[in-house]
């Protein structure tokens, strides 16, 4: 598994904050919350 940050480098992002913003923007929930399901 890859962390939240080496995924939002792999995407474009350079900082996981903003990636992570625009995730739960895109999809409702944090990155986190949706490995869960």
């Amino acid at each position: 598994d890859q962390s939240i940050l080496e995924i939002a480098n792999a995407v474009g992002y350079e900082n996981g904050s903003k990636f992570t913003s625009a995730f739960k923007e895109a999809t409702g929930v944090t990155p986190s919350d949706y490995r869960k399901v």
